[in-house]
């Protein structure tokens, strides 16, 4: 008898689907905050259509990711949900206080 755990067969395929969404996540990320940015670009620029699509299609793309992720395992929601935390801190970092 096995304990679950420690069978290697079972941990490296989730480890695997685990990395493949933090990976996702954190494209998906980037592509989501560079449209936030295309968005407000556009809502500054006095644009009307413009950023209603923008936004669709950026929660479109974040929701899309994030249900397929939660369809393989709260791991690999976890997973991706750090993903998009960890772009949100690249895409914002130059907009932070004494930044050069």
């Amino acid at each position: 008898m096995t304990i679950p755990l420690l069978d290697p067969s079972a941990v490296w395929p989730t480890l695997g689907v685990t990395l493949f969404f933090l990976g996702a996540g954190f494209a998906v990320g980037l592509i989501h905050f560079s449209l936030l940015r295309k968005t407000a670009d556009a809502v500054t620029a006095g644009l009307v259509s413009r950023p209603i699509l923008q936004t669709m299609a950026r929660f479109a793309i974040t929701i899309a990711a994030l249900y397929l992720a939660s369809r393989s395992g709260a791991t690999a929601l976890l997973a991706a949900a750090l993903g998009l935390v960890a772009a949100r801190a690249l895409a914002l970092r130059p907009f932070r206080k004494g930044a050069q």
